[in-house]
């Protein structure tokens, strides 16, 4: 859409072969298809490095909509693949199931490893290699600022193949950092108050599986903390 909106009247264009190839090729805003999925892309992530960014009326007001769309939605869609590939390389690497509701230390190593390895080789590496003049640190620097989703701006990939690596770093990068902040919220309560898993707590029945993750139990440790 934010190739094809609004484009500029065929009276405006010149006659020559060069300027119809234009205006058949790219929009309004002069961003070519692969512009346009890359700004959607930066947009339903949150990281809008702001450049580019839409100047058309038409342009702006469709990005509204897209945003309250897509914004909501991304992060349950990143959570779900992420979900996926976790489960995946413990099970095929590790020979364990993450799924498991004792798992989430074990899913928090994983997520954290991955995220990494992904932050230091398919962001540092990969755009050092793929854009003129990133060194590695400022490659790092990038792939950072991006997952953070602090976008500054003041990098942006250039070529072709920066911009469509990026779409694939951010999509596969932010859906790992939703599962290690996922993870550390489900494992708090034990590492404040000291909850080891079913068992500890004294409300507790012989079947204690059944409050696994119990936040009875958490409350009933906290009560005893600060009477302690």
């Amino acid at each position: 859409f934010f190739l094809m909106i609004r484009r500029p009247p065929r009276s405006t264009l010149s006659s020559s072969s060069a300027a119809s190839d234009v205006y058949k090729r790219q929009g309004i805003e002069g961003w070519g298809y692969r512009e346009s999925c890359w700004f959607c892309v930066t947009v339903m992530t949150t990281v809008g490095y702001g450049t580019p960014a839409p100047s058309d009326p038409g342009a702006k007001a469709f990005l509204v909509l897209w945003a309250l769309v897509t914004v909501p939605t991304t992060p349950f869609c990143l959570n779900y693949s992420s979900n996926w590939i976790i489960n995946t390389i413990a099970h095929t690497v590790l020979g364990v199931d993450a799924q498991g509701p004792r798992n989430h230390r074990l899913r928090l190593g994983v997520a954290v490893s991955v995220t990494v390895l992904h932050l230091l080789l398919s962001g540092g590496l990969m755009f050092h290699v793929l854009e003129d003049g990133w060194g590695y640190g400022d490659s790092v620097y990038f792939s950072f600022i991006t997952l953070t989703t602090i976008g500054l701006g003041d990098m942006v990939p250039k070529t072709e193949a920066g911009q469509i690596w990026n779409m694939f770093y951010v999509l596969v990068g932010l859906g790992m950092v939703t599962i290690v902040i996922e993870e550390i919220m489900r494992l708090w309560p034990t590492l404040q108050f000291g909850y080891t898993g079913p068992g500890s707590c004294t409300r507790c029945t012989e079947d204690s599986h059944h409050c696994h993750d119990s936040l009875q139990c958490h409350d009933s440790l906290q009560v005893k903390t600060v009477r302690a």
